[in-house]
Order: structure tokens, then sequence, then C-alpha cells
């Protein structure tokens, strides 16, 4: 991974990612208030949206929508996969975290991580967002795009 890739609290983000199961990805508080997502408007983000993610690397990346609902914030990653057949779109999914959610005990990371506090930390929390990926659901494969997303591509 390349080292602008990499989180600036790696033991912290170890652990993290460990704890909650699932790889976790960041992206400066900056970029992500850069999208003015608001409620119920979907915004469509490309490679160059998410150039400080290793999510769009991938040949088979499409564009990604990112969306503000009520109970939380989500960021749908599209990927062309021929070798998945008839369903050649793939749909992976982060829950986006403005802030930690409240379930993570910050200083038992610390502690566990064997790391400490200080500006760094801060800088690492307070400075992105975090991505945490979701295990595939059922619209993980899907035929086509979805409607929202194609009436998105329209207005480009």
């Amino acid at each position: 991974m390349p080292n602008w890739l990499r989180p600036n609290a790696p033991r912290f983000h170890f652990v993290l990612q460990r704890r909650e199961g699932r790889r976790i990805f960041m992206m400066t508080r900056e970029t992500w208030a850069s999208f003015r997502l608001t409620a119920g408007e979907p915004v469509l983000l490309t490679t160059e949206d998410l150039a400080e993610t290793p999510l769009a690397i991938p040949r088979t990346f499409l564009f990604a929508k990112a969306e503000r609902r009520d109970e939380r914030v989500e960021l749908s990653i599209f990927r062309a996969d021929l070798g998945d057949k008839p369903d050649v779109i793939n749909v992976d999914t982060y829950d986006v975290w403005e802030g930690l959610p409240g379930r993570i005990d910050v200083r038992n990371i610390v502690n566990a991580a064997t790391t400490s506090t200080g500006a760094n930390l801060d800088w690492y929390l307070k400075g992105h967002v975090f991505l945490a990926q979701e295990r595939p659901g059922p619209l993980h494969h899907q035929p086509t795009l979805p409607d929202e997303v194609i009436a998105l591509l329209k207005r480009l």
C-alpha cells in the first residue's frame, strides 16, 4: 500500500479493524465535505473524487454513489466484473463514519494498540471520515446498474 494511503495512526487503525471485523478505509474530512451531501440527494463520485482511498484503484471500478440518509451515511462502489455473468455489476457498500460510533472505546483501543493519545491521534480521529466495509449482501451482484444510478449519470 502506498504511503499516502496508510493511516497515520497505524496501530490504532489495525486494532480498530480487528475489533470491528472488517476493513476500514479513511478519507480526509475536507475531501468528504467537498461532496456536499444533503439528506436524500445521492452524489455520484468518480475515480478522482476517491483518489485518496484505494477504493477506486481497481481497473474494474466504474464509479461510486454517496448518500446521506436519516439513519446513516452510505458509500456504494460500483465495479464491473465480467466473471460474474450474468450479474456483472458488483456493488460494495461502506458505512461512512463521520465520527467514530459511540460503541467504539477509543481509550481501550489506544491501550490495546500500545500507542498513545496526542496530536497525531487527534488528527487521525478528527481529520478523517472512516469507510467501514460491509459484508456483501443480496444486492452485491446485479445484472445492470440501479435506476437511481442511471438517473445520476444522465445528469452529467
